[in-house]
């Protein structure tokens, strides 16, 4: 019986050195049946990325749901058709780019499936938790396509034009084309490259062409502008949800703010959430306008973002750090360790 169970333990580990994913192995058939896809509200570093990758190590890229306007735009400017809904695809093995936590990772993504992540976030107490050792990039960078492009060219990996635009999209999308604080001087060599390859000529008229897509929010209604840049956390046993309309123009939106509160407070009760945040970045100046669902998460607001919390402006909280990913997050996720302990 001992002999037998050896057997099998040896066959087992053998299957899963067999399938494991590298991320250093670019050729291995078995990468033909990875699907690749970013998080449930694909914007454009989430689609650039996944469509990156599949290109790069074999497999197909997936959405799990409507694309931004900003990412149909940049489909479309690089000629590349809207890749399939998750849905509809066979299960397989799972490659996440753009996230790695579990209240962002698409509906039906079983933790076994997931053999690679590529992300520029931090890990939470949400983060995937996996059985066995899996494949992961995870890099203080601004955009996650920055990542999926080094990795191109550090492989020495053929690149075709359309893919290296979509790269530089999704680049120039999370950068704010380039001007946020948070890109790192390889990422600004990286879109060099990309815009040389893609023949992007003014790189800075192509990121504004995306930004004023990305500011036109004028026929969407309340719950869309909250969600049109959405994510949920897990932070300390409490479910946060924060959104955020990046505007070259932040005015309309400002003056929408009692019909967006009064949704705020409507989707909180509706999906059941701790706390819910809602923010407009004015890409030209950097402030960010933050409003809430009710005064409990006003409170915590106060309590969190204290040292960068400016004057309230016509009912909106002016903050003077404006990073989600950096700032934001870090910060609420530390008020809510407090409140519990």
């Amino acid at each position: 019986m001992e002999n037998l169970l050896g057997i099998m333990l040896v066959l087992v580990a053998g299957a899963v050195a067999l399938h494991a994913f590298d991320l250093e192995i670019f050729d291995d058939p078995e990468n033909q049946r990875m699907i690749w896809t970013g998080h449930r509200r694909p914007d454009c570093d989430s689609i650039a990325s996944a469509i990156g990758a599949a290109v790069l190590y074999g497999g197909r890229a997936a959405i799990s749901g409507q694309l931004s306007a900003e990412a149909q735009f940049l489909l479309k400017e690089c000629g590349l058709p809207t890749p399939p809904l998750l849905s509809e695809l066979k299960a397989g093995t799972i490659g996440l780019v753009d996230h790695n936590e579990t209240t962002q990772i698409p509906p039906g993504i079983a933790a076994e499936q997931v053999q690679a992540i590529i992300d520029h976030h931090g890990l939470t107490g949400s983060s995937l938790q996996t059985g066995a050792p899996i494949a992961v990039d995870i890099r203080p960078w601004c955009a996650c396509a920055s990542i999926v492009a080094d990795r191109f060219f550090k492989a020495k990996r053929p690149l075709s034009p359309e893919v290296a635009k979509l790269l530089l999209g999704g680049i120039l999308s999370d950068s704010k084309a380039l001007r946020s604080k948070s890109v790192t001087p390889s990422e600004h060599e990286i879109a060099r490259k990309l815009a040389a390859i893609a023949g992007v000529k003014d790189v800075a008229a192509f990121g504004r062409r995306m930004l004023e897509v990305k500011s036109d929010l004028s026929n969407y209604s309340a719950e869309e502008v909250i969600h049109s840049d959405y994510k949920e956390y897990e932070m300390n046993g409490k479910k946060v949800g924060i959104g955020l309309a990046e505007t070259l123009d932040p005015a309309p939106l400002l003056a929408r703010r009692d019909e967006l509160a009064g949704r705020l407070a409507e989707l909180k009760r509706q999906d059941q959430l701790d706390h819910l945040l809602f923010g407009v970045k004015d890409i030209e100046n950097g402030a960010l306008y933050l409003i809430v669902a009710d005064s409990t998460d006003q409170a915590a607001v106060k309590r969190a973002f204290s040292g960068f919390l400016g004057e309230t402006r016509r009912g909106w909280l002016v903050l003077t750090k404006t990073s989600r990913k950096k700032t934001l997050v870090p910060a609420f996720n530390r008020e809510m360790t407090r409140t519990i302990r």
